[in-house]
């Protein structure tokens, strides 16, 4: 018999959101950590929340001060704080010495703070090396979705991208979008979603030497839009590349891709992380989305793959919240603590 492991302790930030209970419940039976302080903001401070769906998990939410995280004494924090506080927060507790794996954007774009994909990146953590306190980023939801669906076909070298992304309204947040705007209704825009894109998705695919990250030169064109869908966001993507390319070649880079440059078995990586799907009406949401699934909602699904001399082109579904939030951080905490020695 093996030696059992005592699992390391974690502490959610903004564990009243949706992104949050999100980590509530992937992290519920995990192996290796084990949900022991959850914090909100000062108003929701002193309820009570559940660290998944077993009802003698209950925990009270403190207040997410710098002082309550360190006095929490967490091997791990996860933050889903509001871009608008996450910023300071972050900065503190890292300077402090807190390992912080944030889903918030206000410190992806930092030239310190790697924004991983591990099956794309996961060289990037080399920016953290030496480091008792960090942050590590996963990527905006939709740039997750969008990384890994062209992971595949990346060593190819295409030279630009061309997409509209159809987000879902729990993308927003909760309550997020009001149904008057959003029920029979498309909207065309959604602010700060195609900077986010264009930047972290060059940052993904950029260089990293001596330290610092040389974004790929790769040109990236963005519409966001948001739709009367649940959960799942739709990437309908067209890449260019410099020379023509052949079917058969695209097809086979999907379907021989598992987890791209990343080995290891981890709890959070499924067997394979990028899925083609050859019927012309999928990837879809309600099809194609597994509700509460934790390894299905780790795979990002490419259908409707077509080549049109150097042009290919496809469509990207990603779970929003699994993939593209909670369990983006979750697989990067893995990383780094089998990285670390902390896990055997």
């Amino acid at each position: 018999m093996g030696v059992k492991m005592d699992k390391l302790s974690v502490g959610v930030l903004g564990c009243t959101g949706i992104v949050g209970e999100t980590f509530l419940r992937l992290l519920e039976n995990h192996p290796w950590f084990k949900v022991d302080g959850a914090y909100a903001s000062k108003n929701s401070a002193g309820i009570g929340v559940n660290a998944g769906l077993q009802k003698d998990a209950h925990m009270v939410v403190k207040e997410s001060s710098t002082e309550n995280v360190i006095g929490g004494r967490h091997d791990i924090i996860f933050s889903a704080v509001s871009d608008m506080n996450a910023g300071p927060i972050e900065l503190k507790l890292s300077e402090a010495g807190q390992k912080v794996f944030t889903n918030a954007s206000a410190n992806r774009l930092n030239p310190d703070v790697p924004i991983v994909v591990p099956e794309i990146n996961y060289g990037h953590l080399d920016l953290i090396k030496g480091k008792s306190g960090y942050i590590v980023a996963n990527g905006n939801c939709s740039t997750i979705g969008l990384a890994l669906g062209i992971g595949p076909i990346f060593s190819l070298n295409p030279v630009h991208l061309s997409l509209t992304t159809l987000q879902s309204i729990s993308g927003a947040g909760y309550p997020g979008v009001p149904a008057i705007d959003i029920v029979g209704n498309v909207i065309p825009f959604i602010k700060g979603e195609e900077k986010k894109l264009e930047l972290e998705t060059k940052k993904i695919f950029g260089t990293a030497k001596n330290g610092v990250i040389s974004e790929s030169p790769l040109n990236i064109n963005a519409t966001t839009t948001r739709v009367p869908v649940r959960n799942g966001h739709l990437i309908s993507v067209e890449v260019e590349f410099r020379d023509e390319m052949e079917e058969n070649l695209i097809l086979t880079k999907f379907k021989e891709y598992r987890n791209g440059f990343l080995k290891g078995k981890f709890p959070s990586l499924p067997s394979e992380s990028v899925v083609l799907m050859t019927e012309n009406d999928r990837p879809q949401p309600l099809l194609d989305l597994v509700p509460n699934g934790y390894q299905e909602g780790m795979q990002v699904k490419v259908g409707r793959v077509r080549v049109s001399g150097k042009y290919v082109s496809m469509v990207i579904l990603v779970d929003n919240l699994v993939r593209g939030a909670a369990g983006a951080s979750i697989l990067n905490a893995e990383i780094i603590a089998r990285q670390e020695g902390i896990i055997p």
